[in-house]
């Protein structure tokens, strides 16, 4: 059994013919063309095509994400949106235990301490709507995404008299 012969090898020895698995071949000039053909070809890298086609995966991939990112994103949003309005109306409850009426506007909580000026945006940046609806009933709103009161967005608390009191 013989060995086969490594390349540098076959290239290396003077004679017209060499072996390769014991039968004779013979060499042509242009073998050592071709070799350095393909070794220049081997470390030029990537062509563009192929970076064409990782840049078009990477930008669906980021898409992908991004959308995803952006669902979760706005539902956090709303979530926190409805803490924050729960906040507000447990200021809302301590006052009136204090008072026995409500405030006339929410400002009213953050001067008596109950709340922080930061309380009465939302999650958007857009302030939250008290409304006293009744002398024991109030509405408080956020605007949802879109900022404005009315629309499908909205996030809202609306506190019902319950029997008497």
């Amino acid at each position: 059994m013989t060995t086969r012969p490594e390349t540098a090898e076959l290239l290396a020895t003077p004679s017209a013919v060499d072996a390769i698995d014991g039968a004779p071949v013979e060499r042509t000039a242009a073998l050592p063309e071709v070799l350095r053909a393909m070794r220049a070809n081997a470390r030029r890298g990537m062509t563009l095509i192929e970076i064409m086609v990782v840049v078009g995966i990477m930008a669906i991939i980021g898409t992908a994400l991004a959308f995803g990112f952006m669902e979760v994103f706005g539902e956090n949003q709303g979530k926190a949106a409805k803490m924050q309005i729960d906040t507000i109306k447990m200021g809302l409850d301590s006052y009136y235990l204090s008072h026995l009426e409500y405030p006339d506007s929410l400002q009213t909580l953050v001067d008596g301490g109950k709340l922080e000026e930061k309380q009465l945006l939302d999650p958007w940046k857009q302030p939250i709507v008290f409304r006293l609806t009744g002398p024991k009933t109030y509405e408080i709103c956020s605007g949802g995404e879109d900022g404005s009161i009315g629309g499908q967005d909205d996030i809202c608390v609306v506190r019902e008299p319950k029997g008497n009191r």
